[in-house]
Order: structure tokens, then sequence, then C-alpha cells
């Protein structure tokens, strides 16, 4: 499941939240995130999701791979390392993938895998290259990858191996879910002009509801906006629009992204040992 859309618009809320619900639902939630920062080394993505978790594992859960899968999968995650001799990189390239498939169907086989990788259009391209290769022969297990990625940026190899996700554009709320993210007290014309301003942008309009030189309502000059967790979800019409896909959409909060670390991850998104 691929999530489109611009910088604010709700991919990470989205993200989160499907993490969240999943993990109500005694799955197994992994989440990792990429950054301009990192991009430069090779499957950060994979090793932001995954390496923490398998750390923690007992060795007895991972006992079913094999010595080459382990070797192969020591290319990807720290928590191995590889010590065979150097293969061609085509063959080097088709037995990581074959690995880290096994891996995720391994890890489903007690439960079924939440795989979530934000802000993709920064991942380098190892990352990129391993995903379509996940994408073209998914894991035989229950393992859903849900990723995010700006449109503008989202690099062309990852686009044309998108053709087997489902992919859901993100838009901006409609007025009716702009004064309903602002909340109860505002003068109609300044709250239709913020949702002018910011486009309907999720982000935008709740920073500029917050700016000291906009006035906020009458009833409560610190009530700028609400929380996104005192927002209905899934989010009902009319805070909601339809995508072209025919999905909901989602409000955003500027949040960190879930379950990156023990240090940053968010109460209900935990990692399962």
């Amino acid at each position: 499941m691929a999530l489109v859309g611009e910088p604010g618009i709700g991919k990470t809320r989205l993200l989160t939240e499907l993490g969240r619900q999943a993990d109500a639902r005694d799955m197994l939630v992994l989440t990792g995130g990429a950054s301009e920062f990192e991009s430069d080394m090779p499957f950060w993505i994979f090793v932001d999701a995954l390496d923490e978790y398998l750390r923690g594992l007992p060795p007895q859960r991972l006992a079913p791979l094999d010595d080459d899968v382990r070797a192969e999968l020591g290319h990807v995650l720290p928590t191995w390392s590889g010590g065979e001799p150097p293969r061609s990189p085509v063959d080097q390239r088709y037995r990581t993938h074959a690995a880290m498939r096994r891996l995720l169907e391994l890890l489903a086989a007690s439960a079924p895998v939440v795989l979530l990788l934000d802000d993709l259009h920064w991942a380098d391209s190892g990352s990129v290259e391993l995903l379509c290769a996940l994408l073209r022969r998914p894991p035989t297990a229950p393992v859903l990858i849900g990723m995010a990625f700006r449109p503008r940026q989202v690099p062309s190899r990852l686009a044309a191996g998108l053709g087997r996700a489902t992919r859901l554009e993100l838009d901006g709320l409609s007025l009716d879910g702009s004064l309903r993210l602002l909340g109860p007290g505002w003068d109609r014309n300044r709250a239709v002009a913020l949702h002018t301003e910011s486009g309907g942008n999720p982000f935008y309009l709740r920073q500029l509801a917050r700016s000291p030189t906009t006035s906020g309502p009458a009833s409560d000059q610190d009530a700028a906006c609400r929380r996104p967790s005192q927002l209905p979800w899934p989010p009902r019409s009319p805070c909601s629009t339809t995508s072209r896909a025919g999905h909901w959409r989602a409000p955003r909060s500027r949040a960190t992204r879930s379950c990156q670390s023990s240090r940053r991850r968010p109460p209900g998104c935990r990692r399962r040992r």
C-alpha cells in the first residue's frame, strides 16, 4: 500500500494509525524511515525497521534460517555478518532479496507482519531495489508493506515498481474538514481565510492557526486547533474527502516517524518480541 502526498498532508499520521490498529490486533508492527541525511547508507530503511527488533529476539526464534540465508542477510542487517566469498553483483542481489523475503516469511509465521516504511523519497538505492523485489515477488505469508513518499521526489525505479501496490493519493481537507480541525469558536470568515491560505493542508493549517498574528477562537485563545488524537478516526465526512481510488484521507500531524526506535516509539505502536 503506497500513501502518496505532499509534505504535511497526512502520510505519517496515516501510517501511525495503521500501525496502532495493527498492533491492537496483535500483529507484528515494524516501522522504519529514511531521511536525506541517511540516503547514502545502504538498506538503511530496512535496518531501521528490522535490526533492533531482531537483536532482541531469542536465538531459537530465528533458528529455522540456514547459514546461507544468514550470510546474505549480513549484507543488509548489522545483526548478521556475511563471511562468504564475494559473488557477481546480479547473483548477490538475487540472493539478498530472497533472504529478506525468507526472513519476513519466518517472522510472519507466528503473527501477521505489518512493515511500515516512511519517507521513501529519501531512501537509498539498495533499499529501493530491495523493496521493488519484495513487491514483484511478495513473501508467501501474511505480510503487509505500507509505504509513504512525496510524489515529486519518488525515485524513478520505485515509481516503476509500484504497479502491484494499492496507491492512495492524499489531498487537502475540504472546507468543512478544515473547520472541524480548527474546532469551535472561530470566526467563520477567518477560518475560511486560513483554509484558503493553507490549501487544506492539515499541518500548514494548524501552524497558521497557532501564529501569534492569528485571532483564535473567541472562547479559548489557547485552543487554536485540536490535536490529531482528538479527531474522530477513521475520519468521517465532512472532515474527510474521497480520493481518486475511493478511499478516505486522513489529517496529518507533524509527528516524528513512529516506532523507529525505542526512544521515539509512541504508545500503542510497540514492537513485539
